[in-house]
């Protein structure tokens, strides 16, 4: 199974979720913001953008703003996509939260693992592994069954063992 299939086989499996999902994209590029936004809206999907992990933070502690999904970068100037999951963390976030980086050092790889973000998405492999994150953490969020064999199809497309692992790297 390919990076597209699994996008259209988890769009139809979306269909069982039982709400659409409120999600925060956090990035320093604001091209790279709007790009994301755009992909996420033809998938039906709508996203707050925050310019930076310190307004991305003021949004979350503020309540205003409700994050079911966040999808951090983690270079950016100031705070990084690091600390941002540290302070989250600290705060009991309880959302999905996705890493959607460039590049990360072994160190840093291992020290989000160790925070438990749910993905880690490479912004160098299709922006379709973004949104199969995603769908399938909307499927898992849910609990809506589905196979193990097609699970285990994107996943392996996706270059993980599991949801809780790196995609597309």
């Amino acid at each position: 199974m390919n990076i597209h299939e699994a996008a259209v086989e988890t769009r139809s499996a979306l269909r069982s979720v039982k709400r659409r999902p409120d999600i925060l994209y956090v990035d320093d590029d604001k091209l790279l913001l709007e790009q994301v936004r755009s992909l996420l809206r033809a998938n039906n999907l709508d996203c707050q953008c925050a310019n930076g992990a310190e307004e991305a933070l003021q949004m979350l502690t503020s309540g205003i703003v409700p994050v079911d999904i966040l999808i951090t970068d983690h270079s950016m100037p100031g705070m990084n996509g690091l600390e941002l999951v540290r302070k989250l963390r600290a705060r009991k976030f309880s959302g999905t939260i996705l890493v959607y980086s460039t590049l990360l050092l072994c160190i840093e790889r291992e020290t989000y693992e160790d925070l438990q973000v749910d993905a880690i998405v490479s912004k160098m492999g299709s922006l379709e592994a973004l949104i199969v994150a995603i769908q399938v953490s909307l499927l898992i969020r849910d609990s809506v069954p589905i196979s193990e064999a097609y699970l285990g199809g994107a996943c392996a497309e996706l270059k993980t063992t599991g949801f809780n692992n790196s995609l597309g790297a």
